[in-house]
């Protein structure tokens, strides 16, 4: 076979499997496909020109091939940022620094040891000074009251020299005593010197620590996400993990840190990961289109019809009508307030569109739009011609294909062939009405003929969505344009008269060409 139609659920794996061929050779043969996971139902696919099949030849094992050979791809090779390299170093020595306490607390006593001896040496002085002043004033006074009293030798005048005495080691003591409340000073600041460059360090190695793990993490993840994007790729090509060799393995391993069974996990999540995707994006237009059917669901009274404001362009399009079966006596579309009231008569008479109206407006005119009764049959027309636009397009939906109404019906609660159906009915019904009208010869002028009425009924009896084909539909449009081509040239010469019009309306349509 020269092309393989694709069916719902197949894969371009799949296919290659089935035609024999590679997923390269499809993709080559078939340029449209520039994502080999992106291929839809329905499509066909060229398979190139078909040869006589060679003999089938004698299977010999065959060594198992590498991913390089199967998918033409090669295990990415893991490069790290020389910066970021040298500034992960950086955090693992810091974070491995040890702290000698005992060293600095000594090298913070060295610092001090200078001022301690300074304060001795000087208290020393202080001392030397007091004994060769003071003190040697005080022991000769208590000598010589002793020596006048006559009482060197006796018990009483050695009291004397040793109150004098004790008096002289106070006054050291002082001295002393001043000197050691300066250096414990010292001695204090210092303690807190140290510990405070103690604690600085720790801080500093837990930081680098606490870097150093955040450095490892990122590489971690860029390894994974490096790896993670490789298993995808294979997933894409269908090539499984299995299939890897040894050589493949152990660089995924040296360079990643991956094991064959981390491997495989990744491979099954990537795949899980892909299928929900695709459920997901199904789900999502099952839904948009459910809505959009939701948003079509209307029912309409006789003579009115339903209008779509397009924000883009400004205007307002009809999508679908049902025609009056009698001729209307009154206006249509009024509503308690004037100025509504005014927008809905220019724009029903051709003077303005909703892109004219007042932003404040806008929204009750498009509802009294909606819910208006026209009143003359240039306005019928203008509904058969949007409603004959329509089912121009949708026409391929059209034909006896039961499965995909039900399809439609089913998952997305309307389809292409429901829509059409819609606007064939519409169509149909606004034909049915004029050629009913006993003054369609007057309407459409001298051209329309006894057997264009009895075409225009054959036709609008004919309309089958489900029953025609989308040519067939295509010539009954066909037939339909050239009754209003009719209508046209009728409309367009002096004798033109629209029996349903009144004079006034009849005045607007010359004026505006409505």
């Amino acid at each position: 076979m020269n092309s393989y139609t694709i069916q719902y659920g197949d894969t371009l794996s799949g296919i290659a499997s089935k035609t024999g061929k590679s997923m390269q050779e499809l993709m080559r043969l078939n340029p449209s496909i520039t994502d080999p996971n992106k291929i839809y139902a329905g499509r066909s696919l060229s398979l190139g020109a078909s040869a006589a099949p060679a003999p089938a030849p004698t299977p010999t094992p065959a060594a198992k091939q590498t991913i390089a050979q199967v998918a033409k791809v090669t295990v990415p090779t893991y490069v790290e940022d020389s910066t970021s390299k040298q500034i992960g170093n950086s955090y693992k020595s810091q974070s491995i620094q040890s702290i000698n306490e005992e060293a600095i607390r000594s090298a913070t006593r060295s610092r001090i040891q200078g001022q301690i001896d300074a304060i001795n040496a000087a208290v020393q002085d202080q001392i030397v000074n007091f004994r060769n002043t003071t003190g040697k004033n005080r022991q000769g006074q208590s000598y010589a009251l002793a020596a006048a009293g006559g009482r060197i030798g006796s018990a009483t005048g050695e009291a004397e020299f040793r109150t004098t005495e004790d008096y002289n080691n106070q006054e050291e003591q002082t001295y002393r005593s001043e000197a050691n409340v300066k250096i414990s000073s010292l001695l204090g600041a210092a303690t807190r010197d140290a510990q405070t460059e103690i604690e600085a360090k720790r801080a500093a190695i837990k930081e680098g620590a606490d870097k150093y793990f955040e450095y490892l993490d990122n590489q971690g993840k860029k390894k994974r996400d490096q790896v993670t994007a490789f298993i995808k790729n294979m997933l894409a090509l269908g090539v499984d993990p299995t299939s890897l060799s040894d050589t493949d393995f152990e660089k995924l391993q040296d360079q990643y840190g991956f094991t064959r069974d981390q491997l495989a996990t990744l491979y099954n999540d990537a795949k899980a990961e892909k299928d929900q995707a695709a459920l997901t994006a199904e789900k999502a237009k099952v839904d948009l289109d459910k809505a959009k059917n939701d948003a079509n669901q209307f029912d309409l009274g006789e003579g009115q019809a339903r209008y779509v404001y397009d924000p883009v362009t400004g205007q307002t399009t009809v999508v679908a009508s049902k025609a009056k079966t009698y001729a209307p006596t009154s206006g249509s579309g009024t509503t308690s307030n004037p100025a509504v009231d005014s927008w809905v008569s220019q724009i029903n008479a051709g003077k303005a569109t909703i892109a004219n109206v007042p932003a404040n407006l806008k929204n009750a005119v498009i509802t009294a739009l909606n819910s208006s009764t026209p009143e003359d049959s240039g306005y019928q027309i203008t509904n058969l011609k949007s409603a004959l636009n329509n089912v121009q397009k949708l026409k391929g939906a059209a034909g006896p294909s039961a499965i995909n109404r039900t399809l439609g019906d089913t998952f997305i609660g309307n389809s292409s062939f429901r829509q059409l159906e819609a606007y064939v009915d519409t169509v149909k019904t606004n034909l049915l009405t004029l050629v009913t009208d006993p003054n369609i010869k007057k309407f459409f002028g001298p051209q329309m003929s006894n057997r264009d009425v009895e075409l225009m009924t054959s036709t609008a009896s004919s309309l089958d969505a489900q029953r025609l084909s989308a040519e067939q539909i295509q010539a009954e449009i066909d037939k339909i344009n050239d009754f209003l081509q009719k209508y046209e040239a009728a409309k367009n010469s002096s004798s033109f008269v629209d029996t349903a019009a009144t004079p006034e309306q009849s005045a607007l349509r010359t004026k505006y060409q409505y």
